[in-house]
């Protein structure tokens, strides 16, 4: 079955496609042009997707998702190594993330690492979500320590 998926970056102009995609799914986020959206396809359907967004010149992955009924089969790491790959090859030097902290040990599983010293536009962003009372672990994967 996993020859089936298909991982494909999001024409830009079909943001609003994804964005119903999380809507459907109740899933919080939304997907704006200038993010790079990454999605799986399955039998012509999006079964999961992700964004990559560039704020203030780091590179921000959110919004990871896999529907309920192709989860535990490996999507959400196939798509992680798949966006880690590509970046690497784009000359970046690392992707951040909030994960919630119940997936820690997965981040860390497909490369990441927990980090404190976020840049300070990100560690805002890091403490509005803990206001709002999501437990939450700042990750960074290093194309460095992952050579």
């Amino acid at each position: 079955m996993k020859s089936n998926f298909k991982i494909s970056l999001l024409d830009k102009i079909k943001t609003p496609i994804i964005n119903k995609f999380y809507d459907l799914n109740r899933v919080k986020g939304r997907a704006k042009k200038q993010d790079d959206v990454w999605v799986v396809h399955y039998q012509n359907e999006i079964i999961a997707a992700c964004r990559i967004q560039n704020i203030s010149g780091v590179l921000f992955l959110s919004t990871l998702f896999v529907i309920d009924k192709m989860r535990n089969k490996g999507i959400a790491r196939d798509i992680i190594g798949y966006v880690t790959h590509f970046y690497k090859n784009m000359k970046k030097s690392e992707i951040i993330t909030f994960a919630y902290s119940y997936l820690e040990s997965f981040y860390v599983s497909v490369g990441f690492i927990c980090c404190d010293d976020i840049p300070e536009h990100l560690a805002i962003m890091y403490r509005n979500y803990e206001k709002q009372g999501r437990k939450l672990t700042a990750m960074r994967y290093s194309y460095i320590a992952n050579v």
